[in-house]
């Protein structure tokens, strides 16, 4: 049994993968942990370099597939996992050199379902800085919801270590993008303890224009427009008697929607299905109802302005209180 598995979906990936695996083996506490490699079909040198490192290394497995997609790499992953704790590393990414050894330390004192964590873009490669004093906050479930919700904590599900029982009946919704949000809250409903860590460990690579979240396609819209509603109809029925996360879910969904709204509307050709996603997000944003613009801080404000010009004049729509 290890104490940690992470999990890295692997796909083409060539250029970034050998930095992202020795991320994780430089470090102390790689000894207690299990690295899964999971070759989702690469067409690349990707599945050889995993296969270099599976020889180099007793404790990194590899897995090849054929193509299905994140959501069923990761599941793959998962079903393989035998540490206590899983963690998700994206193959284009990196974490800090202290990210096991600290996780290893907060776990025993603390022993949680969730750790959350902060994380830096590398805009430019190579260029990154870590930040935090490594405090510890401990948590309730709605708080944790409130960071959610108030966009404090991101639906990315590489920012978090799990215990891996909370897989247990979860999983990743395969063939759709956007996973990530149909799947987090998922995880945090089924939690029952959580610890906030001040401190940036994870290296989220802005740079790779592969990356299937940089891609604005109809497809991956719609997903992210299904993922959102799924997200935040279950949530709804967790607020329904939680008046303060009941209306920062409204502002939540109404800043979603209106993101997919905008994307779709400046990035994707016309046609009719593009059409058809425009009408469902507009019915859907006019039933949100009104908002308070000084309530709205935590929010993409200019997306929302850039929402309300393109349709004045529309009675249906709530107007600022």
């Amino acid at each position: 049994m290890f104490f940690l598995s992470v999990i890295v979906p692997v796909y083409n990936v060539e250029k970034y993968l050998r930095r992202c695996i020795d991320s994780i083996t430089i470090q102390n506490g790689f000894d207690k942990t299990e690295v899964i490699l999971v070759d989702d079909g690469s067409t690349d040198s990707s599945g050889s370099v995993c296969d270099e490192y599976s020889a180099k290394y007793g404790n990194i497995i590899t897995i090849h597939k054929a193509n299905g997609g994140l959501s069923d790499a990761r599941n793959t992953g998962i079903a393989r996992a035998n540490g206590t704790y899983i963690a998700f590393l994206d193959s284009d990414d990196l974490v800090s050199d202290c990210f096991i050894g600290d996780m290893l330390v907060f776990t025993e004192k603390y022993s949680p379902d969730m750790i959350s964590f902060g994380y830096v873009f590398e805009k430019k490669s190579g260029q990154y800085a870590f930040a935090g004093d490594k405090s510890v906050t401990e948590k309730t479930r709605d708080e944790v919801l409130k960071d959610l919700l108030t966009l404090k904590l991101g639906n990315q599900v590489c920012f978090n270590l799990y215990r891996k029982d909370l897989f247990t009946g979860i999983s990743f919704p395969k063939g759709r993008s956007y996973e990530d949000i149909a799947t987090l809250y998922r995880l945090i409903m089924k939690a029952e303890s959580f610890i906030s860590v001040n401190r940036s460990y994870y290296v989220y690579n802005v740079v790779n224009d592969g990356s299937i979240t940089k891609a604005t396609t109809l497809k991956n819209m719609t997903d992210m427009y299904w993922s959102v509603n799924e997200q935040c109809s279950a949530l709804e029925v967790f607020c329904e008697e939680k008046e303060e996360l009941k209306e920062q879910l409204r502002y939540y969904r109404l800043n979603e929607l209106i993101y997919i709204y905008v994307k779709v509307r400046r990035e994707i050709a016309d046609s009719e299905a593009k059409r058809a996603l425009i009408s469902d997000l507009e019915n859907d944003i006019r039933r949100i109802g009104k908002v308070k613009l000084s309530e709205y801080k935590p929010y993409s404000l200019k997306k929302y302005i850039y929402y309300r010009l393109t349709h004045i004049g529309d009675k249906g729509n709530g107007t600022d209180r």
